[in-house]
């Protein structure tokens, strides 16, 4: 019979049961009746599986045939030297290291990490068959690197979930679906959607530590399609995520200066203003579309490269490249920079801006719930993606940055503080911003006033002879009440009525200016521009900003680079595979610095991170859940973690989690057939934003990043 090979040695070892010769059946039979575990058998593991048996069946014939040895007292050791045998027998089965056989994952016999139940150990209840994972032979000694520390490990998660979207589309989100009632659709999306999947991405990587594609591909075959999804949503996000830190690192290397570029409106030869500059709404918005990005009129008019904003993104992927290059070995070390940087400078921010005139009324604003939102279901559909891009979920990153951690670490307790520090750090954010959107919005405000107030003179210039009269028999506050009240009989209603009149209200001016990259770029620079030595602070700010965006491409190009290196699909070393995705992206993002770039961003925005991502998260649930097995899974995680899986777990996996993906992903297709996409498009002549439709060509670009 063909000798079965036995492993090579190990400093781990679980118990065997093999000191009775009388068990060797029952072991056998036990192994041939082992039908779950967390993979499934290739066929020549079913082949080795058999060939086991039928050896141990035999080898416990032999011995129960032969004479009854006699006493000695040499009897103990010959049998540790059967268990022994025993041991060797059973080990190529239980130490076993995935490789990859084209696109599906297969097992070496030169690993002690073993990825399924340990199948022959003794538990409380005696001999198991390989179903329970609190019985696992798992151990860390598979040569795969790992985290520092449990610290830096979380400083990674921190920095990869908290990004842009923290800083300008979940305050944006708040003042769009009534402020403080926002929250309440919010925290119950966080508990039975967001946090679940969280520990999903993070228990199935620990447990297999193997990136995005192996992960999936392990669990079964056809599911490899999965981890293949959620890298290329991982790279095109990468694509248009990383212009936006371009952006930052220009407004960076412009803010050192001693006067910012964007105060004042820049002068021609003959020392008059720029006329676009003028009529611009402030010298802010001026510089961004004019002398930031040169911005065109529609998506189809590319203009050239801006040759400045190129310079820019080469830079940004060489310094990700210097990041990225060795893996989290290069990139750990960056990561408590990136963590920890933005609240010493969000906190140095709020110390300003709460300071400021006007920061009451954005926390009012923010805090004010309007309660008869909730009813609409759009502000769940909102609540309920957002929670996609504020944690992470369905890039891959989290199940990349997982897989470095030893087998033996409680992920559920690591999924509970960092989805708190996550819902913390927004709420913190939209605490500083709407400070600052206070501000500006009582400045423009009372800016929209006193441009009402000089309608007087024109419509009524027998009243009052010149402004400073104006001032001095009305405030500010008599002549807002007198306009808001519509007095047909009063001498304001020739007001009310001109075609000039605006009608100035303090929360329509601060909700304009809540939204996108306007947010930071323009109306947080005019802001910054009011503040005692202007450029220290807009230092700062960008610098956060660097902070952010850096350590969220940290973790979405882990999960690329990852799955590559883990799948041997580029047999190219750590420092040349990262080199490869690094200039392959510049390359590609090269689209994003010519003048119609900024609508190039916003459609990957729309397109790219919103729909396939939904259906990534939800086929993760579904091949955990349901193709591994709700309850395997559950004893996975007791294993890892030492404690008790509650049912609310459970329940929220079973049925919670994915009827609410599944709803979600048909309502957002539902909606974007029901509404023409558009995007808002900058018009010279106006120097205003307007909406247009995406041309017929670009409807073929962006649905076919879906």
């Amino acid at each position: 019979m063909s000798k079965i090979p036995a492993p090579p040695a190990s400093s781990k070892k679980s118990k065997v049961v093999g000191g009775n010769i009388n068990n060797d059946n029952n072991i056998a039979s036990t192994f041939n009746n082992f039908n779950t575990g967390f993979l499934k058998l290739p066929d020549e593991q079913s082949s080795h599986r058999r060939l086991l048996a039928d050896e141990l069946k035999t080898n416990g014939r032999r011995r129960n045939n032969s004479s009854s040895p006699s006493p000695d007292i040499n009897n103990a050791d010959e049998d540790d030297e059967d268990a022994e045998e025993e041991e060797d027998e059973i080990g190529d089965l239980r130490v076993g290291k995935l490789r990859t056989n084209g696109n599906r994952l297969m097992f070496n016999n030169n690993n002690s990490n073993s990825l399924r139940p340990n199948l022959l150990e003794e538990g409380e209840n005696g001999l198991t068959n390989g179903c329970s994972s609190d019985m696992m032979d798992i151990s860390d000694d598979d040569g795969r690197e790992g985290w520092d520390n449990k610290m830096q490990f979380f400083m990674g998660v921190i920095s990869y979930a908290v990004g842009f979207g923290n800083v300008w589309r979940f305050p944006f989100l708040l003042q769009k679906n009534g402020g403080g009632a926002f929250l309440i659709p919010y925290l119950i999306m966080m508990v039975i959607e967001g946090v679940p999947l969280f520990l999903i991405e993070l228990g199935i990587g620990q447990k297999l530590r193997t990136g995005p594609v192996g992960v999936w591909n392990a669990i079964h075959p056809y599911l490899g399609g999965v981890g293949v999804s959620a890298v290329i949503v991982s790279y095109l996000v990468s694509l248009y995520y990383n212009v936006i830190l371009t952006w930052v690192f220009y407004y960076l290397f412009k803010s050192f200066s001693f006067e910012l570029p964007w105060i004042n409106c820049p002068k021609l030869a003959n020392g008059s203003n720029i006329t676009e500059c003028v009529e611009s709404s402030t010298p802010a918005n001026y510089f961004w579309n004019r002398e930031a990005i040169n911005t065109s009129e529609t998506i189809g008019d590319f203009g050239g490269f801006t040759w400045h904003m190129t310079f820019c993104l080469v830079f940004a992927w060489f310094v990700i490249y210097l990041c990225v290059m060795r893996g989290i070995k290069s990139s750990g070390k960056v990561m408590y920079l990136t963590a920890t940087f933005p609240y010493f400078v969000l906190t140095a921010f709020m110390f300003r801006s709460i300071l400021l005139p006007g920061a009451t009324d954005g926390l009012r604003y923010m805090l004010t719930p309007d309660l008869s939102r909730l009813w609409e279901p759009d502000v769940w559909l909102d609540a309920a993606t957002q929670i996609f891009y504020s944690m992470g979920l369905g890039f891959g990153g989290l199940i990349a940055f997982a897989s470095y951690n030893p087998v033996k670490n409680n992920c559920k307790r690591d999924v509970l503080k960092m989805s708190l520090a996550n819902l913390l750090t927004s709420l913190y954010t939209a605490f500083v911003i709407f400070c600052v959107l206070g501000y500006m919005g009582r400045k423009n405000f009372n800016s929209c006033i006193e441009k009402d107030m000089s309608l007087i003179l024109k419509v009524a210039p027998k009243l009052y002879k010149n402004m400073e009269e104006i001032n001095g028999n009305i405030t500010l506050e008599e002549f807002t009440f007198y306009l808001q009240t519509d007095f047909r009989d009063s001498k304001f209603s020739e007001i009310i009525n001109h075609p000039s009149y605006k009608k100035c209200e303090l929360g329509d001016i601060i909700s304009e200016a809540a939204e996108g990259t306007g947010l930071a770029f323009v109306v947080f620079t005019e802001a910054i521009s009011q503040f005692p030595f202007p450029p220290f602070w807009a230092i700062l700010f960008f610098l956060m900003l660097m902070m952010l965006g850096l350590g969220s491409m940290f973790g979405t190009l882990e999960g690329v680079i990852t799955s590559l290196n883990d799948a041997k699909m580029i047999k190219l070393s750590q420092p040349m595979l990262s080199l490869l995705i690094c200039a392959s992206s510049c390359l590609i993002g090269l689209v994003f610095t010519t003048q119609a770039g900024q609508y190039w961003v916003s459609m990957f925005d729309h397109f790219a991170g919103t729909y396939a991502l939904m259906c990534v998260a939800f086929f993760e649930v579904v091949a955990v859940i349901y193709v591994y097995g709700c309850d395997n899974f559950v004893r996975d995680l007791q294993y890892m973690c030492d404690e008790q899986i509650g049912n609310f777990w459970k329940i929220t996996w079973r049925f919670i989690s994915p009827v609410i993906m599944f709803v979600i992903f048909v309502a957002s297709i539902f909606k974007s057939f029901t509404k023409v996409p558009e995007y808002s498009a900058y018009h010279a002549s106006t120097t205003h934003q307007h909406l247009e439709p995406y041309p017929t060509w670009a409807f073929f670009i962006a649905f076919g990043m879906y």
